[in-house]
């Protein structure tokens, strides 16, 4: 009777709780497989050092000289022509849209013409081969940060030589001065990726009142100073860069 009650609890226990007695549970069970976590793609910013190059046109930058005390129409030139050079800056982000930053350029370029004074009887020259840039930026990014608009304002820089030869002589003039403009502009930037963009660019140069060039007049043997007025015209800038973000 003993033994049939034990065989009898042990059969009931076996029932109850096969698990006991189980061995363990193959490697590739439900519990055991391994979550996969999503790839989350790295969201950029536009903050950091940046380094370029542009391409584009100049045109505008009109340029008078007349002789102070001659009733002649003087020198007309018209400065325009293609530009490149290249670009280097910093932006900040702030917050999801803002940004903020600080841009110098430096262009080079064939800014030339040449015009005769009928009268005067004499041909002229403007040599202008260089133009640079400092502005501040500020701009909204859209599109997960892959678009920036931005205005920028800061000053423009070139120079200039300004010659005249007389016509069946051995007259000549030389003077040479710098110019410093005011700078407005805006443009859209696309990026990439977090470090290649690229951009357009337009900006507006406004010349400095008119002022005086003094230079120095050679007509064999005399040798002595004259001066001109200048009147400016403004500048028109358009361009197109590429950036690589550090």
């Amino acid at each position: 009777m003993k033994h049939l009650l034990l065989s009898t609890g042990v059969a009931i226990v076996l029932i109850a709780s096969p698990s006991l007695f189980a061995g363990p549970e193959p490697l590739g069970g439900k519990d055991s497989k391994a979550v996969v976590q999503p790839v989350v793609e790295k969201e950029c910013t536009w903050t950091g050092f940046y380094i370029g190059g542009h391409g584009g046109y100049a045109w505008g930058g009109g340029t008078t000289f007349r002789e102070l005390g001659q009733t002649d129409p003087g020198y007309d030139f018209d400065r325009d022509g293609f530009l490149g050079g290249g670009q280097v800056g910093f932006n900040l982000q702030l917050g999801r849209f803002f940004v903020i930053g600080i841009e110098g350029t430096f262009s080079a370029g064939d800014f030339s013409d040449k015009t005769r004074n009928d009268i005067a009887e004499s041909d002229g020259r403007l040599d202008s081969n260089w133009m640079a840039t400092v502005a501040a930026r500020v701009g909204i990014s859209f599109c997960q940060n892959h678009l920036l608009a931005y205005l920028k304002g800061g000053a423009a820089f070139t120079d200039y030589d300004f010659d005249t030869r007389e016509i069946g002589d051995n007259g000549r003039f030389h003077a040479d001065d710098s110019e410093v403009m005011g700078l407005i502009g805006f443009g859209l930037e696309y990026a990439f990726n977090c470090h290649w963009s690229v951009r357009v660019e337009y900006n507006h140069l406004f010349a400095s009142d008119n002022n005086d060039v003094t230079g120095v007049e050679t007509d064999p043997p005399d040798r002595f100073d004259t001066t001109f007025r200048v009147r400016r015209d403004d500048w028109n800038l358009v361009t197109a860069g590429l950036n690589f973000k550090f």
